[in-house]
């Protein structure tokens, strides 16, 4: 297993440049498998941009030309009017002289006929011609990129959720990244190092991918949390009362002052937001507790983070003398630019703390925290919590990651060198987030030295998958297929009550949300006029809603190519489960689908999954093997 000493350095050195090359080959070999002709695609790609140049020009001429006779349309009609106008003030001679109606008619005549003369002569054959080039070019336009999107769909019909994962640990031997997160790194996790479960019912998982370094678990987690905060809502009241004013000159009148009075009202009210993470297990110093938040964010110079250490010196030596005084454990380390930016104030252990943090880790974190150029374009946007042996990573950057690698989320594209471009660069970026969250870690050597002990698993399990990755299963679906028909909110899915067969978990998704109710709130508001008055404010109360539904999540083996070729076989197989709008996702080689609750549909599902993706294989196997040892 290759080592990284010195992240920094190796990210830049080496790796970026590793993974942007492998991810510009994989794209290559796609095209290759998709057997594109990519030269005559480039070919079409280039006779379609032109084509859609030349039609855009055409159209702007139909549409000159139409606009043109628009307005001839107008003139004529308005200039009509003109000769009639003036025709009538002739022949009434209700006009004092003739020569104002006589020109009214002479120039509405000229205008008229010669708008009509234009229309009729060239503006309309002018119109049809470019309408029809227009048209004809249209025709060009479509089929050449009905070709070009036909390429790039073959190209895109290989595309799968794992892509960038595979990529990586290829070409990163020190991080191994999971298909997906399996029994047995739940198992590890859980009973080796106490990683609870997300029971929270305000917190649904919605991603989760599961990796090691030296065969050290990691987890990148993503939430979908809800909490009950508070809402202000007001309401307004115009009310009206008299007041004596002055007009200068030592008299008063009365008028009547109108004044618009706000109320206010605060009340409970649910919000909704993700939350990213990574979770690193590592037995090495067991005992440690500490954390760190943002420091050297913002300093954007070497002066500035000179005059930061200075302050920061000198509170970090009244700590150590303070902690000194007392009998404290704490004792500050001789690198102050470490100590400072690092910040680990609170650690419980010295000795523990020093045995992580030896000079090579001082110096690869100090270089994480201080850089913030494109070679980092992090910085220390991080926290680091360590809680015994259990590491949390929270990082701004992992906020604004797409960490789903859906292959649907390249549809639109016709021109295959913009997407492996982009393609490319979005493997560069999901790798420089993950590689930034583990590089705090990766910075400590002894992180990477420390093999984990041997663990004893278990035979089987009661589940194919962990709760947190049957909740992020689940969460691939759309949310509403889940919630309550009277929920106004979005709803926090939870997962419990597996039971497997075979491939398959069978899972019970209980849906929590809210309906809403207005309701009014009276409260008193001061007027100018010095009294109280009553202001209605219209107010949401917020009813919790839960609704409870079940789905069956398939391993199928296979990939996405594997699915696609599968889908009708078993649609018809299942009596159409697949024909039911947002009834089911494929994701990283699993079926999610919701589950019927009468007997017969459950009884075509369970058949379906069965005969096309092996649902009850193992049992099968295992009953076919015990009745021939039998014979």
């Amino acid at each position: 297993m290759d080592e990284i000493l010195e992240p920094l350095d190796e990210y830049n050195g080496l790796y970026k440049g590793k993974v942007n090359d492998a991810a510009g080959v994989y794209f290559d070999e796609l095209v290759e498998q998709s057997e594109v002709d990519l030269e005559q695609h480039r070919l079409n790609v280039k006779n379609y941009e032109k084509a859609k140049k030349d039609y855009e020009l055409a159209d702007k001429k139909s549409s000159n030309m139409k606009g043109l006779r628009i307005f001839l349309i107008v003139c004529a009609v308005a200039f009509g009017i003109t000769f009639l106008a003036g025709l009538i003030v002739l022949i009434t001679d209700s006009y004092n002289s003739i020569a104002g109606p006589i020109v009214s008619i002479v120039l509405g005549i000229i205008v008229m006929v010669g708008s009509i003369l234009l229309i009729v002569l060239a503006v309309n054959q002018r119109a049809r011609r470019h309408a029809a080039a227009a048209a004809k070019h249209k025709k060009n336009v479509d089929e050449l990129y009905k070709k070009c999107v036909d390429d790039v769909n073959r190209v895109l019909a290989l595309f799968d959720w794992n892509i960038p994962a595979k990529i990586i640990r290829e070409n990163v031997p020190l991080i191994q990244l999971d298909d997906y997160f399996d029994m047995k790194k739940y198992d590890y996790l859980y009973n080796k190092y106490g990683l609870g479960n997300n029971k929270n019912k305000d917190s649904s998982t919605v991603f989760v991918l599961s990796g090691t370094i030296v065969g050290n678990p990691f987890l990148l987690v993503r939430n979908f949390n809800t909490a009950m905060g508070m809402h202000t809502y007001t309401g307004t009241r115009v009310i009206s009362y008299p007041v004596r004013v002055s007009d200068g000159n030592g008299h008063y009148h009365t008028v009547i002052q109108h004044q618009t009075i706000v109320g206010t009202v605060t009340k409970p009210a649910p919000t909704y937001g993700y939350e990213t993470y990574l979770v690193y297990a590592n037995d090495a110093a067991p005992k440690l507790t500490f954390s760190r938040t943002k420091t050297a964010d913002g300093l954007k110079t070497d002066k500035e983070i000179e005059r930061f250490v200075k302050n920061e010196t000198k509170a970090l030596n009244k700590k150590a003398t303070k902690s000194t005084r007392k009998g404290e454990a704490f004792t500050a380390m001789t690198n102050n630019e470490f100590e400072t930016l690092f910040h680990a104030w609170n650690r419980n252990d010295e000795v523990q703390f020093r045995l992580l943090y030896t000079p090579l880790a001082q110096q690869n974190t100090v270089k994480l925290l201080k850089s913030t150029t494109p070679n980092n374009p992090y910085g220390d946007d991080f926290r680091f919590v360590k809680k015994h042996c259990l590491n949390y990573i929270y990082s701004d950057h992992d906020d604004r990651l797409d960490v789903y690698m859906r292959p649907d989320r390249w549809r639109g594209y016709y021109s295959l060198d913009t997407l492996k471009k982009d393609f490319v660069a979005y493997v560069n970026e999901y790798f420089r987030a993950i590689y930034f969250d583990l590089a705090p870690l990766i910075s400590i050597p002894l992180y990477q030295q420390h093999e984990p002990v041997e663990y004893i698993y278990k035979d089987s399990y009661g589940a194919n998958l962990p709760p947190m990755e049957d909740e992020a299963f689940i969460n691939s679906m759309p949310n509403k297929v889940f919630q309550h028909p009277e929920s106004k909110t979005d709803a926090i899915l939870k997962a419990s009550g597996v039971t497997k067969k075979g491939n398959t978990d069978k899972v019970k998704v209980d849906a929590y949300s809210y309906k809403t109710v207005p309701r009014i709130e009276v409260v008193m508001v001061l007027g100018g006029d010095g009294k109280m008055h009553h202001v209605d404010v219209p107010y949401l109360e917020y009813i919790p809603l839960k609704q409870t539904s079940y789905v069956s999540i398939t391993n199928t083996n296979g990939n996405k190519k594997d699915f696609d070729g599968k889908r009708d076989q078993f649609n018809n197989a299942s009596g159409g489960a697949l024909n039911k709008s947002n009834s089911y996702s494929y994701s990283r080689g699993f079926l999610t689908i919701l589950r019927a609750l009468d007997s017969d549909s459950e009884t075509d599902l369970d058949n379906a999954l069965d005969s096309v993706f092996g649902y009850n294989r193992k049992e099968k196997n295992s009953s076919e093997s015990q009745s021939d040892s039998g014979k």
